[in-house]
């Protein structure tokens, strides 16, 4: 069993019946946490965050984004999760609606829900969280406090003039702490006073997980709605056939509330967090013989590059072209 500590952490609960609101346990197996699924079993995917700071979240099941139902990416938008720090966000449905949706449920591959929504089954098998951190920093602005003075004279002048007036006094402008008040250093009075670690203008406080049983950034309509991995049901490459392999499908409805709240600023990808899961039996088999690190698969389909292909296309420069020299009666210069 893997006991390694993380910032962020993925739990898989079991609603079986046998099982009820058990935390299914995670082997290291083939270089990956993996745990192992019963048939038509419904669960839920925990994702802890053991940070102090607020983080964003996709979620991704079989490479399918769960907020949108299409292929799975690590670019920011707004289609996020948000978590607070120290908090659990928990997850039991597909999210048909801001008030629930079809429950997650282990079954076979021929009723997985990418399979019937946009057919890539590169990621089956694997349940993965894309975490983002804040990115934006707020600056400290403070202006030094401006000590004006009236005008004095020397009341005894011995010459004959007198001391030059003192219209203002700039006081020293680094600034020390003194509890949460930045104050000079020399001791002035007038130092500027900020609620604990808040400066200028804040972020609105998101509402609190414990209260609802989800929290979402974004929009109403982004709501609604021995294995080879291959990237459509034509390629997916297993002698098996789908009705003997593990993925996951939509089980019966379940209620799931989604709150809308503030997320961050400037939100920036940080890292993935991923655990595989198999049949049980087939679990049981892998711990009884060796196993070896292998590749596994990202969980996130949506980032595979899209740009131009010039594989084809002739290179200019690459081959030494004949140009036949044609007699001039003229020297023309370009330069």
């Amino acid at each position: 069993m893997l006991t390694t500590k993380s910032n962020y952490s993925l739990e898989i609960i079991s609603h079986h019946s046998k099982f009820n609101e058990k935390s299914l346990r995670k082997y290291y197996v083939d270089g990956i946490e993996t745990v192992g699924a019963w048939g038509d079993e419904p669960f839920e995917i925990r994702f802890k965050n053991h940070t102090s700071q607020k983080v964003q979240v996709k979620l991704s099941l079989d490479g399918t984004d769960i907020l949108t139902g299409k292929p799975a990416d690590t670019q920011a938008s707004s289609d996020m999760w948000v978590v607070n720090g120290y908090d659990t966000l928990s997850l039991k449905a597909w999210p048909e609606t801001n008030n629930g949706g079809a429950s997650f449920v282990f079954t076979s591959a021929d009723n997985s829900v990418a399979l019937h929504t946009h057919g890539d089954m590169s990621c089956r098998g694997i349940i993965a969280a894309a975490v983002f951190t804040e990115g934006h920093v707020e600056p400290i602005r403070y202006n030094p406090p401006i000590i004006v003075k009236e005008h004095h004279y020397h009341p005894y002048p011995t010459y004959p003039y007198y001391y030059p007036p003192v219209d203002v006094i700039y006081p020293n402008t680094y600034p020390i702490w003194i509890n949460n008040t930045i104050g000079t250093c020399d001791g002035l009075n007038g130092g500027i006073t900020y609620t604990a670690n808040n400066f200028g203008t804040m972020v609105p406080q998101s509402v609190s997980s414990a209260s609802f049983d989800c929290n979402f950034v974004g929009g109403p309509a982004a709501a609604s709605g021995a294995e080879t991995f291959g990237s459509t049901l034509d390629e997916v490459s297993d002698s098996r056939g789908l009705e003997t392999l593990v993925s996951i499908g939509a089980g019966e409805h379940v209620d799931q509330k989604i709150t809308y709240v503030t997320g961050l600023i400037k939100p920036i990808f940080s890292e993935t967090i991923r655990v595989k899961y198999v049949w049980w039996n087939e679990l049981v088999a892998k711990l009884r013989t060796e196993t070896k690190a292998q590749v596994q698969p990202s969980g996130f389909p949506g980032d595979k590059q899209k740009n131009i292909d010039l594989g084809k296309i002739p290179r200019i420069g690459s081959v030494k072209r004949i140009v036949a020299e044609q007699p001039q009666a003229q020297v023309f210069e370009r330069v």
